[in-house]
C-alpha cells in the first residue's frame, strides 16, 4: 500500500468527480485482462504508424505464444494505411505539413508542462502532485493539434471526455496551439477491427482549452485538499459512480462494504474486474 494512487490522464474522469479516490490509502492493482489487451494492440499500433505495416506484422509474429492467438488474429484485420490516412484527414494535415508524435509523453508539474519524449511506457516521473499522460498520437499542425486516443473494445468513449481534454491541455501548452481537435479511434471486435469512415471527434478553441485547463487545475486543487484532510485524520468527501470500478481505494473508501459492493448502489466486484450493474 503506497500514500496516493498516481495521478494519471488515464485516470482523469474519477479525478475529476472523485478527489477523495486520489487522497484515500490505496493499493496498486496489477494491470486487467482488458488492459494487457489494450497494451499490446497500441505497440503494434506505434510500431506500424512509426516504421511501416510490415514492421506491425513482424510486431506481431514475435508476440505469438506470448498473448492469446486471437489478439493477433484481430489485429492483423487492422489496416495501417487507412488508420494513417483517417488521422491525418482529422484536421486535412499530411506528413509533410506536420509533426507526428506516437506516444507521446508529458508530465504537468505545478504550472509547467514538460515533454517527456516518446514511447516512455509507465515510466513517469514521480511526486504526488504531478500529473502524466501519453498521447497514443498527436499531430501538430501549424495551427491545430490533432489529439487521437486508441481503443481496444466495444465500450463506446466520447471524444470530449476529461482524458483528451486534459492530454489536449497538455500538448497545446507544450506546442503553444490554440486549437485541438480530439479524437477517438476505437477498434471493435464486433465492427471486424475496422475503423468509421468518420471518427468521432471534437474541436476545440481557445476558450474550450482555458476551460479543460481550469476544470484540469481546479481538479487538482480538490485532490490537494482532500489529501490535506487525510493528513488531519478527518474524511473527504467521497462522490461514488462510475468511475469507482477500477479505484485502488476501495479498501479505505468510506462508501464499500466489507463484501467488497458499493453502499447503497448496485454495484458489484470481484477482484480487478466489475461483475454487476451501476444505478442510484
Amino acid at each position: 500500500m503506497s500514500d496516493y494512487a498516481e495521478l494519471s490522464a488515464s485516470k482523469s474522469e474519477r479525478a475529476f468527480a472523485s478527489h477523495a479516490s486520489f487522497a484515500l490509502p490505496h493499493v496498486k492493482q496489477k494491470p486487467g485482462y482488458p488492459a494487457q489487451r489494450g497494451t499490446f494492440g497500441h505497440g503494434m499500433m506505434e510500431v506500424g504508424l512509426r516504421f511501416s505495416p510490415e514492421a506491425a506484422n513482424e510486431y506481431l509474429e514475435s508476440k505469438r505464444g506470448r498473448v492469446p492467438d486471437w489478439w493477433i488474429r484481430d489485429m492483423e484485420k487492422i489496416s495501417i494505411e487507412k488508420v494513417e490516412t483517417q488521422l491525418y484527414s482529422l484536421n486535412h494535415e499530411t506528413p509533410e505539413t506536420s509533426r507526428l508524435y506516437l506516444e507521446a509523453a508529458f508530465s504537468l508539474n505545478g504550472d509547467t508542462v514538460e515533454y517527456l519524449g516518446q514511447n516512455i511506457g509507465r515510466n513517469y516521473p514521480k511526486g504526488s502532485n504531478r500529473f502524466n499522460g501519453s498521447v497514443d498520437v498527436l499531430i501538430e499542425g501549424e495551427f491545430v493539434n490533432t489529439v487521437v486516443d486508441f481503443k481496444f473494445g466495444s465500450n463506446q468513449v466520447d471524444p470530449d471526455c476529461k482524458q483528451l481534454r486534459f492530454l489536449g491541455v497538455l500538448a497545446c501548452e507544450y506546442t503553444g496551439k490554440q486549437e485541438a481537435v480530439l479524437a477517438i479511434a476505437q477498434f471493435d471486435k464486433a465492427a471486424g477491427m475496422t475503423l468509421p469512415d468518420e471518427l468521432p471527434s471534437v474541436r476545440l478553441g481557445a476558450r474550450d482549452l482555458e476551460l479543460a485547463k481550469k476544470e484540469l487545475s481546479d481538479t487538482l486543487v480538490g485532490i490537494r485538499e482532500a489529501r490535506r484532510l487525510v493528513l488531519l485524520g478527518e474524511t473527504p468527501k467521497v462522490n461514488p459512480g462510475e468511475w469507482c470500478k477500477w479505484c485502488e481505494t476501495k479498501g479505505s473508501c468510506p462508501e464499500f462494504k466489507s463484501d467488497g459492493s458499493l453502499c447503497g448502489k448496485h454495484f458489484l466486484y470481484r477482484g480487478s474486474y466489475h461483475v454487476g450493474i451501476y444505478g442510484y
